[in-house]
């Protein structure tokens, strides 16, 4: 594949590094979120890591500097998300009902521009997610409530 120069569509970037959010790192798993054995055994696995979610905000540590990753023993209450494989770690999300204490919410905004793109591509997605979750309760045809099947 050739990769296009930046510099004459992108005057004013100064290196070659990849533009935040034009990468996307991990695998998403699609064929994996119907199977529940599978799920059940990857969120009791202490290698999986769990990124906090609150109201479509991260939740940070009580410095405010950086998104919180906990295991799935310390993660909330709340939907569970997966996000999908990145390197040798599966990655999901938790909707959380509740801010745990200690720690505190920010917008992903505040935080996009200290992350690699890597991360910020999973960060991104939880966040989307979760505001879809969040905005597209009822059927838009019929007005039912969803039920989430495939998270």
């Amino acid at each position: 594949m050739i990769t296009p120069d930046p510099a004459p569509m992108l005057p004013h970037y100064s290196h070659r590094a990849p533009i935040a959010l034009s990468v996307s790192a991990h695998n998403r798993i699609g064929g994996r979120r119907t199977d529940d054995a599978w799920m059940a055994e990857t969120w009791a696995s202490p290698r999986t890591r769990v990124l906090l979610v609150h109201q479509g905000q991260l939740v940070v540590g009580p410095d405010g500097t950086a998104p919180v990753w906990v295991s799935p023993a310390e993660a909330p209450r709340g939907q569970r998300v997966l996000l999908g494989e990145y390197g040798d770690e599966v990655r999901f999300a938790v909707l959380a009902d509740d801010v745990p204490d200690g720690l505190d919410v920010a917008p992903l905004r505040a935080h996009l521009q200290t992350l690699d793109p890597e991360e910020a591509a999973l960060v991104l997605q939880a966040v989307a997610l979760a505001q879809w979750h969040r905005s597209h309760r009822h059927c838009p045809q019929c007005g039912g409530r969803l039920e989430i099947a495939q998270a």
